[in-house]
């Protein structure tokens, strides 16, 4: 009996080891696989190519997918964030996100565990009219009016652009304020009394969205001509509109300018400076007592006159008193 209890505690003491190394085994708490890289991927899992983008929409939803390296990684947490200076899109937690306007917008996902990131663009676009631009015929200068003589036309098309470029229904309408000054057939105006019009284009697809053309219509274009004699005082001035570029110039019967525009110049300078700003407002200013004289010649655009002489050479004429 003694000899079975010696050796009793003889190998008691390595069951009890070879217990614990079991039950540390089955309980012991699993390794931790950190995280060593993130990125965006397709559906199926790809990766991204370098350089890849997004496109969407402005409204429209897309939703990102990821891919954590290694697979195994214990802590698979992520957030999405975006970065945007316009405010183009939104993402949520799920990584989806929602053009809200054009633009460009970057969204950074990072992962919990190290803080790994990575980014992909999206450009928010929209083929919806946003805008109508009046432009003069550079398709650059922004107009509001236009000055054209009696019997003249007026192709609108070439007067305004829709924004954005790639919107899909460029659709417009036109109205005229009034028929007896002006008429509208299709796209082209046909002015036909001196005085004032009113034109109003509208999108088709986007109602709310329109620009107002002011056509002048005058009976001859320097109509607005002071008559000789007139008198402006030493430090005075008149500002006279006039216009800028002009279609289908009638200098007699046998020219026709189908483009150009009216140059002007002081011929004498003791009585009076002139300047024309972007708005095409002529402002003559007296200087010192005396005549002065400025003339208007209709030019091509490259600046020639169309035509030498009487036909083509018109005057302001006013006399500067003290």
């Amino acid at each position: 009996m003694k000899k079975f209890a010696v050796i009793l505690l003889l190998i008691l003491p390595f069951f009890m080891y070879i217990s614990i190394l079991i039950v540390g085994y089955i309980f012991k708490p699993p390794a931790w696989t950190p995280v060593q890289t993130v990125c965006f991927a397709y559906k199926n899992g790809d990766e991204y190519e370098a350089g890849k983008f997004h496109t969407i929409e402005k409204g429209e939803e897309l939703q990102l997918y990821y891919k954590i390296s290694p697979e195994q990684a214990t802590n698979q947490e992520v957030t999405f964030t975006v970065i945007s200076e316009n405010g183009a899109a939104t993402v949520n937690e799920k990584g989806v996100v929602k053009g809200l306007k054009v633009g460009q917008a970057t969204i950074v996902i990072t992962t919990e565990d190290r803080g790994k990131n990575a980014s992909v663009t999206v450009n928010v676009v929209s083929y919806e009219v946003e805008e109508i631009i009046l432009t003069d015929l550079d398709g650059k200068t922004v107009i509001t009016e236009l000055t054209r003589r009696e019997n003249e036309t007026i192709e609108l098309y070439r007067y305004f652009k829709i924004e954005p470029g790639m919107a899909r229904d460029k659709e417009v309408t036109f109205f005229c304020s009034d028929e007896s000054v002006a008429s509208i057939s299709g796209a082209t105006i046909a002015c036909k009394k001196a005085g004032t019009a009113q034109i109003t284009i509208k999108s088709v697809s986007n109602p709310e969205v329109t620009a107002v053309l002011t056509i002048n219509v005058v009976d001859n274009y320097l109509k607005w001509d002071l008559p000789p004699g007139s008198t402006i005082s030493v430090g005075g001035s008149i500002a006279l509109y006039v216009p800028a570029v002009i279609l289908n110039v009638i200098v007699d019967e046998s020219i026709t300018v189908e483009g150009g525009y009216i140059k002007y110049s002081v011929l004498i300078y003791a009585g009076a400076e002139m300047e024309i700003d972007e708005t095409n407002l002529l402002t003559i200013t007296g200087s010192t007592a005396g005549a002065a004289r400025i003339k208007a010649v209709y030019v091509d655009f490259e600046g020639n006159p169309v035509k030498d002489g009487e036909g083509n050479e018109y005057y302001i004429e006013l006399n500067c008193i003290n």
